[in-house]
C-alpha cells in the first residue's frame, strides 16, 4: 500500500498542523467507512458524553482500528506501522512517562538511524496537547520519527510499563505468582470490599486466621496502593505476603465477588475489625490528620517541606477549616503552585508549593473525589465528606485544565451550621416584611438574583425552611444539593445523562408539588417552565444571574418568556450581596468625615433609619482578617406593582424599572448596607467595595 511508502524522517511537531474534524469526516466518507447521515449522531454523542468525535467513532466500533489508523495517516501524512509483539524495552519507555503516554496515547518503541520512534494513536490529541509533547522532546533532547499505530497495539504495549514496574518492586517483597482465579473462594476475596479491590486492583487469595493474609497486586506503584496495604496490616495485625499478577488475571479474579458466599462461622474482615470504614480509607486518613490542627502558615509550610503529598493535602484542608475558608484554590504557575484560601469572600495567598508536587496533589484530590485520575484534558467535578472537630464537612471539588497544569478548587461546606433563617442572614425591616408577605402566597415566583457566590442559594434555603410544614409537598432541583433539609424532597441534576433543570422540572410537575425550588434559570426552557409552574398554582423559588432586581425582568424577556406572563407569575425579586462583618473582639468606635456623613444622610434620608448610632470598625486581631470576621447579607426586594408590570410589558430598560421601584419605596442594597453600617455590623468602606458607586 502506498501509505507505507512514506519516507519517515525525523521531524518536530510541525507535522501536527491544525486539522479539522470535517477533514476527518471527508476522508471517512470518501473511503466508505461511515455515511453522511451518521455524522450528526456522532456529534450529538460526542457532546453528550464529553468525548471527541473520533473517540465516539472508535468506542462505537463504527470504524475498525486499522481503518481509523489509515485515515489518520492520510489526513496528517504520517506513515502507519504495526508494533511487534515483543515487549518494549524499559530504556525506551523511559522517554515518555506512563502518565504522559496514557494522556497523549503515545508510545516510544525503538529507533531508526539513531532517532527514536514514537507511535501515535490519535494525532488530534497531539494537536490539543502540543505543549506536553514539546516538554517531553526538550527534556530528552530528541527529534523522533512519528508513526500512526492502532489503538489495539497501544493497549497491548502500554502494559509494558506495568511489567517494568513489577521488576522495579521485586526488592519490596512482591513475588510473582501463577494465580488461578477459578480456585479462589468468595469468603477469602471478600476480606476486602469489592469497591476497594476494584479501585486499587488488589485481591486477597489466601488467608490463615490469626496469622497471615496473601494479597495479589496489579501495580504496586499505583496511587495509594502502599497506603491500602499498610492500613490492612495495621488493622488486621496479620502478616502480609504480597504478590504480583497481570491485569488480565485480576479481571478474571474480580468476578469471584459475583459468586454466592459460602456459609461459614461469622468472622471479622481483615479490613475493618469493627466497622466498614475501610471503604473510604483515604478519607479516613484525612480525618486522622485533621485531628492535629494546623494553626498557622509556618506549620503548613513545614508540612509542605516534607513533600509527603497525603499530609500536604490533609494539612491544607485542615488549615483552611481553621481559618474559616469557604474555598481552597490550588493554583499552578509556570514554576510553582500557590495555595489560596477564600475567607469572608476575599482570596488570600497562603503558601507556595514546589511545582513538582502538582501531579501528585491533583491525583490525591481526584482519588478523594472519585474522579478519573488519568483524565487531564477536560474539567471534572466530584465531592467527598470529612469530619473536622466533630463537624461534618462536605467538600465539592472542581478541576480545570490550564497551560500550567490542572487547577483545583475545593468548596468547603460545613454542615454543622445547618440552614440559617432569614433574620440570621441579614434580612430586616421593610425588605423582610415584603418578602414574608410574598412567600406566604400559595403560588408565584420568588426570584433571588446576584452574581456567583453572593448567597442566593442560602436565601432560598432560608425561605424553604420557613415555609415547610407537613401539609405541603416541597420538591427541589439543585446543582448540587448543598444542605439536606428534613421533610423536603431534594434532587440533584445530572447534565451528563440529560437530567437538567428543564427535564427535571417537567418530572417534578407530575409529583403533585406545592412548592418547587429550581437551582437556577439557565435557559429559555427552564424560564418558561418556571413561569408556567407558577401560573398553574405552585410557589416556585429560583435564582438568576443579574446585577440588581430590576434587571431580572428584561433578562427573562430576552430568554423568550412573554412579558405579560412574567408579570403575572412573579411575586417578588430579591437582589443581594455579601458584606464582611466587623470583628466583635476588636471593634472600636470611629467617626466619619462630615462629607461621608452627608453622603450617607443623602442616601437614606427618605427611608426609616436610627437617629442615634455608633459607627464602628475592626482594628485587626488574631481572631479576624484585617478587622473583619464573618459575613452578612444586604438585600433589595422588588415587588411587582402595576407600574413595574406596565414597564415590563412595554419592554422598558432595567434603569427605568429600577427608578420606579425606588419611587415606590424599595430599599436598595446600598441603603440596606448603610443601615447595617449604622447598626455597627459592617463598615462604609465595605459597602462601597461591594456596591458600585452608581
Amino acid at each position: 500500500m502506498g501509505l507505507f511508502s512514506f519516507a519517515p524522517k525525523p521531524s518536530g511537531i510541525s507535522l501536527f498542523n491544525q486539522k479539522s474534524h470535517s477533514d476527518l469526516f471527508d476522508i471517512l466518507i470518501n473511503k466508505g467507512f461511515i455515511k453522511q447521515e451518521q455524522i450528526k449522531q456522532i456529534e450529538e454523542d460526542a457532546a453528550r458524553l464529553h468525548l471527541r468525535k473520533e473517540e465516539v467513532i472508535a468506542q462505537k466500533g463504527l470504524v475498525s482500528d486499522e481503518n481509523l489508523a489509515l485515515v489518520y495517516s492520510l489526513l496528517f501524512e504520517i506513515p502507519v506501522i504495526h508494533l511487534p509483539v515483543e515487549p518494549i524495552s524499559p530504556d525506551t519507555l523511559k522517554l515518555v512517562s506512563k502518565e504522559a503516554a496514557i494522556a497523549l496515547k503515545v508510545l516510544p518503541f525503538g529507533e531508526k538511524k539513531g532517532f527514536p520512534n514514537f507511535g501515535i494513536v490519535n494525532p488530534f490529541l497531539i494537536v490539543e496537547n502540543k505543549s506536553l509533547l514539546i516538554e517531553i522532546l526538550k527534556k530528552n533532547k530528541i527529534t523522533p520519527h512519528f508513526y500512526i499505530i492502532t489503538l489495539s497495539d497501544f493497549r497491548r504495549h502500554v502494559t509494558d510499563y506495568e511489567k517494568n514496574a513489577y521488576l522495579a518492586v521485586q526488592s519490596q517483597e512482591f513475588k510473582s505468582i501463577d494465580l488461578r482465579p477459578e480456585h479462589l473462594a468468595y469468603n477469602v476475596v471478600a476480606k476486602i470490599p469489592r469497591e476497594i479491590a476494584e479501585k486499587y486492583q488488589i485481591i486477597v487469595f489466601g488467608y490463615v486466621p490469626g496469622q497471615l493474609i496473601k494479597i495479589a497486586v496489579v501495580d504496586p506503584t499505583g496511587s495509594n496502593v502502599d497506603v491500602i496495604l499498610k492500613t490492612i496490616a495495621q488493622r488486621s495485625g496479620l502478616k502480609i505476603e504480597k504478590y504480583l499478577i497481570s491485569e488480565e488475571v485480576f479481571q478474571k479474579a474480580i468476578k469471584v465477588y459475583e459468586q454466592p458466599p459460602v456459609p461459614v462461622k461469622a468472622e471479622k474482615t481483615v479490613i475493618t475489625p469493627d466497622t466498614e470504614e475501610m471503604a473510604n480509607v483515604v478519607q479516613e486518613e484525612i480525618s486522622n490528620q485533621l485531628s492535629k490542627d494546623i494553626q498557622n502558615r509556618q506549620e503548613l509550610e513545614n508540612v509542605v517541606k516534607t513533600g509527603h503529598v497525603p499530609k500536604v493535602v490533609a494539612a491544607t484542608i485542615n488549615f483552611a477549616l481553621v481559618q474559616r475558608a469557604t474555598d481552597i484554590h490550588v493554583q499552578p504557575y509556570e514554576k510553582k503552585i500557590l495555595l489560596r484560601f477564600r475567607i469572608d469572600g476575599m482570596l488570600h495567598d497562603i503558601v507556595e508549593v514546589p511545582k513538582t508536587l502538582l501531579p501528585a496533589i491533583v491525583s490525591r484530590i481526584k482519588i478523594l473525589s472519585k474522579m478519573k485520575i488519568d483524565e487531564q484534558r477536560i474539567p471534572q467535578d466530584g465531592r467527598f465528606n470529612l469530619s473536622f472537630r466533630s463537624r461534618e464537612v462536605d467538600v465539592r471539588v472542581s478541576t480545570f485544565p490550564t497551560t500550567n497544569g490542572e487547577k483545583v478548587v475545593l468548596r468547603l461546606l460545613d454542615k454543622s451550621f445547618g440552614v440559617l433563617t432569614l433574620e440570621q442572614i441579614g434580612m430586616q425591616g421593610k425588605s423582610f416584611n415584603d418578602l414574608i408577605t410574598e412567600i406566604e402566597k400559595p403560588y408565584g415566583v420568588i426570584l433571588a438574583t446576584g452574581p456567583t457566590g453572593c448567597g442566593k442559594t442560602t436565601t432560598l434555603y432560608a425561605i424553604l425552611n420557613r415555609v415547610k410544614n407537613p401539609t405541603v409537598n416541597i420538591v427541589t432541583l439543585e446543582d448540587p444539593v448543598e444542605y439536606e433539609i428534613e421533610g423536603i424532597n431534594q434532587s440533584q441534576v445530572r447534565p451528563d445523562i440529560n437530567y437538567s433543570f428543564a427535564t427535571g422540572l417537567r418530572s417534578i410537575l407530575r409529583q403533585d408539588p406545592n412548592i418547587i425550588m429550581v437551582g437556577e434559570v439557565r435557559d429559555s426552557d427552564t424560564a418558561n417552565l418556571v413561569t408556567h409552574a407558577a401560573l398553574t398554582g405552585h410557589l416556585v423559588l429560583t435564582t438568576l444571574h443579574t446585577n440588581n432586581a430590576a434587571a431580572a425582568l428584561p433578562r427573562l424577556i430576552n430568554m423568550g418568556v412573554e412579558p405579560f406572563l412574567i408579570t403575572s407569575a412573579i411575586n417578588a425579586i430579591v437582589a443581594q450581596r455579601l458584606l464582611r462583618r466587623i470583628c466583635p473582639k476588636c471593634q472600636e468606635e470611629v467617626k466619619l468625615t462630615p462629607a461621608v456623613m452627608e453622603e450617607i444622610e443623602k442616601e437614606i434620608g427618605k427611608i426609616p433609619h436610627p437617629k442615634t448610632f455608633q459607627i464602628r470598625r475592626g482594628k485587626g486581631c488574631e481572631n479576624c482578617d484585617n478587622g473583619y470576621r464573618g459575613r452578612v447579607g444586604i438585600y433589595e426586594v422588588m415587588m411587582m406593582t402595576s407600574k413595574i408590570e406596565d414597564l415590563a410589558v412595554r419592554h422598558r430598560p432595567s434603569t427605568e424599572i429600577d427608578i420606579a421601584a425606588k419611587e415606590q419605596g424599595m430599599i436598595t442594597m446600598k441603603q440596606d448596607g448603610i443601615l447595617k453600617v449604622l447598626q455597627g455590623l459592617t463598615t462604609y468602606d465595605e459597602v462601597l467595595r461591594v456596591i458600585s458607586a452608581d
